[in-house]
């Protein structure tokens, strides 16, 4: 039988915006993955959420520094679900 998996999107979020959520799903005892799809997301905030536990399919052209920025100037709500639908066929 396979993992369990929760998984979301971001764009522009920080660490002190998401911890929230990663928070949340800990405190649950959720014991499968959890995956967050992101862009425009900085290297600080990649550091923290893979500290947490957080594995990060993430998108983008990516700078000097490590962060991530979208590509394009599509919306990120949308093209989110390329990079779900991409994660969970690899995975």
């Amino acid at each position: 039988m396979g993992k369990d998996l929760i998984i979301g999107g971001a764009s522009g979020y920080t660490w002190d915006q998401l911890k929230y959520w990663v928070n949340s799903i800990q405190l649950s005892g959720f014991a499968g993955d959890v995956v967050l799809v992101a862009t425009n997301i900085t290297k600080e905030t990649i550091e923290k959420l893979t500290s947490k536990g957080v594995i990060l399919e993430l998108y983008g052209n990516k700078d000097a520094d490590g962060n991530f920025t979208a590509h394009t100037n599509g919306a990120p709500h949308v093209e989110r679900f390329f990079y779900i639908w991409n994660y969970i066929r690899q995975n």
